[in-house]
This record gives structure tokens, sequence and C-alpha cells, in this order.
């Protein structure tokens, strides 16, 4: 598999409006480790961190034979009609807020 696959998944893909969790996640090819990229995903239909990482994992990743790692998460108060986004908390895995700028999202 081409190290392009990993740059064809979007960094971003989150809710355009309400709270709810996000994740980071590491993106890589196992058969060539030399490209990966962070992503961050969060949907209000995710009660939980991990169901975010499952989905993501089902329908991103697996497809295009690319593996993930998540680096932790939180919460995410997000407004697009109004450009406004609130980044806080922490997943049980670990805080991540400060890995990533809220400007990428």
């Amino acid at each position: 598999m081409s190290s392009s696959n990993v740059n064809k998944v979007p960094d971003v893909d989150i809710d355009p409006k309400g709270v709810f969790k996000y994740i980071l996640i590491k993106v890589h090819d196992p058969a060539d480790d030399s490209t990966s990229k962070n992503i961050v995903r969060g949907y209000g239909r995710c009660p939980y961190h991990a169901d975010i990482f499952e989905e993501v994992e089902n329908k991103e990743l697996s497809p295009k034979e690319l593996e993930g790692e998540c680096l932790g998460g939180g919460r995410i108060k997000h407004d697009d009609a109004n450009k406004t986004i609130n980044v806080y908390g922490y997943s049980q895995v670990s805080k991540c807020w400060n890995i990533f700028s809220p400007k990428k999202v």
C-alpha cells in the first residue's frame, strides 16, 4: 500500500455543531512506517472515545490497509455557523488538547 493512502485521510472530521467527544489518532501504513500523520475525529453520535476510534478504524483506515493509534482525546464545543470552537477535557486514555492546535480544526 502506498504512503499516499495516509495522505488521503482527511486531517479533521468533526460534527459542525454541538458538544461532543473527540480523539487524536496517529495514522500510518504498517507496510511503510516512514509516513504518518495525526488526525482529529469527533462525533456526537459516539458516546465514548473508543466508539469514535472503532468507527474510524472500520470506515476509514481498514479499507485503505492503514492502522491508527489513539493518542488521546477530550471534548469539543463547536459552532461552525458562528466560527467558534472550544477544545477541552480529556479521555480515559490521556489529555491531548495540548498536542494539536485548535487552528487545525
